[in-house]
């Protein structure tokens, strides 16, 4: 019998004229006007699961979509996300009449118990059902599994995927088994486009399958003998003569045959439900959906208002085609998701608030259920669905301990939640303590070591750990906690347990020995009176101690002093670089000439001259080469200057000079270079010559230590000038850029 149609508003031209309104009294129920709603997408913009796999879906189904399709590859699981408000959903399909359910079937949890025993709410057995009953039949994720997910299968999609014989398997212990109505029903759902499993899951619902006592399909109505209606359209629960109802539609539509009724009463489903979206038994019944755009309202037309229906039609297809053999086929799924749903799935009906406590143990499969499987249920108890099956040994976090059963609600660490018997569980000690014996060690290059941990408690079940470097190029480490030197620096090596994420650290220095010393040339040239740098190169780069000494073997000549070398008189001396590691060592030869002021380059304009250091500053960014030229003189009959940028490479009149950029004074006859002077422009830490977003980026990634400025390129960042690079640098620069601040040299 059919369940009730509701009627609100005519947003579709219904083909029957005996349609009528509900005797019922109906609570006025909200319409969705898809003017305002984003739930009226077209198809193209819902958002399907375009690759088919679970990363679409929130994370409280991800664990049931994953291990329907592990089970089921073939099959075609996408998301249907309905933009509807979830708790505005369950408000409206559980008031007025539109859900209903069977009165002798089920506890009083499942029903609106003050309009139980009341006629006018309630007919053909069936009463309004609890808002708790239409929150757990309406939550997708506790049908999702083998057999409650044929309920969101797509009815018009996939439909040679049914054949005969699973829809004749799914007329099992029913008078229509082994007849010709497999032949008839899968011809018609073929030609009509609709899944022949769907076809005879509704008339299983609607009919029993019952062609010998049920007279709406079996041609022997008193009143118009020879006609069928397999749907029961038009038998209303709220007539007190449904069949005949029925009947009557049957004889005004000329159904005089098998045929012709399932052909006719398929065509007025086609029409008036899955063409405009509500494709699937699940849409029939909850009326949320909007795929093809062409809805004019939701929670307004349903097919039934039994809400356990879509979940029995399930079971009628999964049986047809499990005996069938062909359960793999391909199989299109929309599975609705709401807004604001809660975190799990909705408890089953009865299962209030104080039979269970909130909980967040571990727990593991007990031994003692091996080799069988431990099965997680839908509900607390053997009669609900089959959800998972789990090993011995197997884990779940218990999230809901029941306070008068041994019935438990757990969350697998896929996300699947479900129902288990205590009994064949045990608490899963966890680990809580983790310690390094070493927190802190020293290590020569190449040289390995093994850490040691202490971990527990004792009897903690799940003790794997996992090691990890902050720098595997210094030091690597393997599952064992053996540690290999790689080279020279410092790292953190941590140690944590995988399942509490507990961690324990021990810093580990690498002391890599210095191999070997060098420098840019063999022979420098330096100016009696002048200060000369030499900064030799020591490897490898991770050598812990780089520091050195300079010895002059004439100190008469060329002095040392705070590692600069300081021309003396004219002559020769042999200074030597030794390390303070390894005392390696290298010799330059030292040539101090002396050289009149007027032949020095003489800065006649608004330079300023560091004369410590040869750097020069107060030049502003875009400087060229002509320009910086027309600041200073020279005795060009003897001399010739050079200018280089930050890469050494010679630079003519119409480049940029910038940061690190090199002026030298060079002698014509012997190419001596007797003076550099070294440009610092503030701001210009690139040495493009430039202050762009290049600078800032540098400033920024110098203050978040993802890189290091040194030597003059660190000075340049200091805008400010207050001995650091800081944020107010970084913001100068930006504020340089966008021209609302100057910087000055």
């Amino acid at each position: 019998m059919k369940k009730g149609v509701n009627i609100k508003i005519k947003k579709r031209l219904f083909s029957i004229a005996i349609i009528g309104i509900m005797l019922f009294s109906i609570l006025a129920i909200n319409l969705v006007n898809f003017n305002n709603v984003s739930a009226a997408l077209p198809v193209s913009e819902i958002k399907y699961d375009a690759s088919n796999n679970a990363s679409v879906f929130p994370d409280s189904y991800k664990g049931y979509i994953t291990a329907l399709k592990q089970a089921h590859p073939n099959w075609i699981i996408k998301a249907f996300y309905t933009n509807l408000d979830w708790n505005s959903v369950i408000n409206s399909e559980s008031s007025g009449t539109y859900s209903r359910v069977q009165n002798s079937a089920y506890p009083d949890a499942w029903k609106r118990l003050e309009s139980s025993n009341d006629a006018n709410y309630n007919a053909a057995g069936y009463v309004l059902a609890s808002k708790a009953a239409v929150a757990y039949t309406m939550d997708p994720r506790n049908f999702l599994n083998d057999q409650g997910i044929f309920q969101f299968r797509v009815v018009d999609q996939n439909v040679s995927s049914d054949n005969i014989k699973s829809v004749n398997e799914a007329m099992t212990y029913t008078p229509m088994k082994d007849t010709d109505y497999d032949d008839i029903i899968t011809r018609v759902g073929q030609a009509l486009g609709v899944s022949p499993l769907f076809i005879v899951s509704r008339i299983r619902q609607e009919t029993s399958c019952d062609i010998i006592n049920n007279t709406s399909i079996n041609g022997k109505h008193s009143s118009h003998p020879g006609y069928y209606n397999f749907f029961n359209i038009g038998a209303y629960d709220s007539a007190s003569s449904s069949v005949q109802y029925g009947i009557n539609l049957a004889y005004s539509k000329g159904w005089n045959t098998p045929e012709k009724g399932i052909t006719g009463g398929v065509e007025w489903l086609k029409n008036n439900y899955i063409k405009y979206g509500q494709n699937t038994v699940y849409f029939q019944k909850f009326d949320v959906a909007n795929p093809y755009g062409n809805a004019v309202a939701l929670l307004s037309y349903q097919y039934m208002s039994n809400i356990n229906a879509p979940a029995s039609e399930a079971k009628i297809a999964y049986d047809g085609l499990s005996r069938a053999g062909k359960l793999d086929n391909t199989y299109t799924f929309y599975i609705p998701i709401y807004n604001n749903m809660p975190e799990t799935a909705s408890v089953y009906p009865g299962q209030v608030a104080q039979d269970y406590v909130d909980d967040n143990t571990r727990f593991y499969v007990a031994e003692s259920v091996a080799p069988d499987k431990l099965y997680v249920r839908s509900g607390p108890g053997t009669g609900y669905s089959i959800v998972a099956k789990l090993d011995a040994l197997d884990q779940m976090t218990r999230i809901k301990r029941s306070l008068n059963t041994q019935w438990d609600m757990i969350r697998l660490d896929n996300g699947i939640t479900g129902y288990v018997f205590r009994e064949y569980i045990k608490e899963y000690p966890m680990v809580t303590s983790l310690s390094l014996k070493e927190t802190s060690i020293s290590m020569k290059l190449n040289e390995t070591h093994k850490l040691e941990y202490t971990i527990g408690p004792d009897n903690a079940k799940n003790k794997e750990v996992e090691w990890s470097s902050s720098n595997s190029n210094i030091v690597s480490v393997d599952g064992n906690g053996i540690l290999t030197a790689r080279s020279g620096g410092e790292v953190t090596i941590t140690l944590k347990a995988k399942e509490t994420g507990i961690t324990a650290t021990c810093k580990v220095i690498v002391e890599a020995n210095v191999e070997s010393i060098s420098l840019p040339k063999d022979t420098y040239t330096l100016v009696k009176g002048k200060y000369l740098t030499i900064t030799p190169i020591i490897k490898p780069d991770s050598a812990q101690n780089k520091e050195y000494t300079i010895k002059s073997n004439d100190e008469n000549v060329v002095k040392v002093e705070n590692l600069k070398l300081i021309g003396v008189n004219e002559g020769e001396s042999f200074v030597t670089f030794t390390t303070k590691d390894q005392n390696k060592t290298v010799t330059a030869k030292i040539k101090v000439i002396d050289v009149s002021q007027s032949d020095i380059i003489n800065f006649v304009e608004d330079i300023k001259v560091d004369g410590q250091s040869n750097t020069i500053s107060k030049i502003e960014p875009n400087y060229k080469v002509s320009d910086i030229l027309s600041k200073f003189d020279f005795n060009d009959e003897k001399y010739e200057v050079v200018i280089a940028n930050n890469k050494g490479n010679e630079i003519q009149n119409g480049e940029l000079i910038g940061t690190g950029t090199t002026i030298n004074l060079v002698t014509k006859d012997t190419n001596d270079i007797i003076e550099t002077y070294t440009v610092l422009i503030y701001g210009d830490v690139s040495g493009d010559g430039e202050i762009s977003p290049s600078d800032y980026v540098k400033i920024k990634n110098s203050i978040l230590g993802t890189e290091k400025l040194e030597g003059i390129y660190k000075t340049a960042g200091d805008v400010n000038k207050d001995g650091e690079i800081s944020p107010s640098d970084y913001v100068k620069i930006k504020n340089k850029i966008l021209g609302t601040e100057n910087i000055t040299q």
